[in-house]
């Protein structure tokens, strides 16, 4: 809020006690109100502003089918490099899989001739037992 000035002397425009600055209506303490310019308010600006190129649907058309075949391109290169990975990967699966049974194999031969001699041990007192043969009938 500004103060009406007390001295005589005029102040320069927009400050309080200025001519152009006014009191409020009903204001018993001298608050005073800021008033536009003496010039007045500011002009609008009508002026059109033209469009200095226009993108007609021609080239948007032609910006769109442009990227389609771009981003379908990529996605073909991308298809090809990951079955490549699979194909390779799958190879190297088949190439492997005879050494990775022939070790299977190897373990389980141990395993099950340490299980038959303890089977014998075990069942050394049992007449009739044979180790290593299955117990069902069928």
């Amino acid at each position: 809020f500004f103060l009406r000035s007390m001295s005589g002397t005029n102040p320069p425009s927009g400050q309080a006690g200025s001519p152009n600055v006014k009191p409020t209506r009903g204001s018993p303490m001298g608050y005073l109100q800021e008033m536009m310019p003496n010039t007045g308010a500011l002009r609008p600006s009508f002026r059109r502003n033209y469009i200095t190129w226009n993108y007609n649907g021609f080239y948007l058309l032609g910006g769109l089918v442009a990227m389609t075949i771009f981003g379908n391109y990529c996605l073909y290169l991308t298809c090809n490099r990951r079955r490549e990975k699979e194909v390779e990967k799958r190879t190297n699966r088949i190439a492997l899989v005879p050494y990775l049974q022939a070790e299977n194999d190897h373990y389980y031969r141990l395993e099950k001739d340490r299980w038959n001699t303890f089977e014998a041990e075990v069942m050394s007192d049992v007449s009739g037992w044979e180790v290593g043969k299955s117990v069902y009938n069928s």
